[in-house]
């Protein structure tokens, strides 16, 4: 058997399928967030990118992510799997409930009432530093939510 269908074989054999989902498992190592990783080329590298490779003839570019549909880390299944960028990645995972936002965040000191507070208070002439003290932040916090820099889910 030629190296490369034995290497492909040898991969696959190291899935489980999930009845429930559809995903194929990777039952080798894995990272401390469940991403599957292999050893290929002499390189460690996500189980899904290898993946990939197997169903689509190469490796993807090193610019593009592999994403999951599935959001399942350890899932390898080629139709689960999409290339994306960083961007792309972060956006899936804002609207699947992924990425807390606003107050939500474990470190926010702000509610989404105050942020339209602080948007009218600045709108009404006050200044940045008496809003700042006001709520307690830094002048910066105020100056990017004002800017929509920040806190940019808040209309």
């Amino acid at each position: 058997m030629p190296r490369r269908i034995a290497c492909a074989a040898e991969f696959w054999a190291h899935t489980d399928i999930d009845p429930i989902k559809g995903c194929l498992i990777w039952k080798g190592a894995k990272t401390r967030y469940g991403y599957g990783t292999k050893n290929h080329n002499g390189r460690i590298v996500g189980a899904h990118r290898v993946a990939w490779k197997w169903a689509h003839g190469k490796m993807p570019p090193r610019h593009l992510m592999v994403l999951h549909k599935c959001d399942n880390p350890p899932c390898v299944h080629p139709e689960h799997l999409y290339l994306g960028t960083q961007n792309d990645n972060m956006s899936d995972a804002v609207v699947k409930g992924r990425i807390s936002r606003g107050s939500k965040h474990s470190i926010s000191k702000l509610t989404e009432e105050q942020v339209i507070a602080i948007r009218k208070e600045r709108k009404a002439g006050l200044w940045f530093r008496t809003i700042a003290e006001r709520y307690g932040v830094c002048e910066a916090s105020i100056r990017k939510i004002v800017a929509r820099e920040s806190w940019k889910h808040v209309k």
